[in-house]
C-alpha cells in the first residue's frame, strides 16, 4: 500500500478528495424533498413556488414537487407540503408513511 501512494502525487489525491467533497455536498443540498428554492429549508415559499408550478408560471424538479409521492404534481402536493411544515405529515418518500 505505501509503494502505490509513493507513486500517486500528493495534489492527485487531494483533488479526488475535494471533488467527492463537492459531489456529496452538492447531492446532500439537492435531496431536501419539498426545497423548491434551494435554500435547505421547506417553508411556506416553497408551498408558494410549488402553487405556481400547478398554475403553469413556475418550472419546478418534479422529484421535489411530488411530495405526497403519488403520480404527477397537484394540489395533494401542496395539502401534503402545508402538512409536513406543520408537522402533522412525514414526507412521502416511498419508503415512509404519511400522517392522514
Amino acid at each position: 500500500m505505501k509503494n502505490i501512494l509513493k507513486r500517486i502525487p500528493a495534489f492527485a489525491i487531494i483533488s479526488v478528495i475535494v471533488v467527492l467533497s463537492v459531489v456529496v455536498a452538492v447531492f446532500a443540498v439537492a435531496s431536501v424533498k419539498g426545497d423548491m428554492d434551494g435554500n435547505s429549508n421547506v417553508d411556506n415559499k416553497d408551498v408558494e413556488l410549488l402553487m405556481q408550478s400547478i398554475v403553469g408560471s413556475e418550472s419546478l424538479s418534479s422529484d421535489l414537487a411530488n411530495f405526497d409521492g403519488k403520480d404527477g404534481v397537484d394540489v395533494l402536493d401542496v395539502i401534503a407540503l402545508k402538512r409536513y411544515i406543520l408537522g402533522v405529515q412525514q414526507v412521502n418518500d416511498g419508503w415512509t408513511v404519511a400522517w392522514y
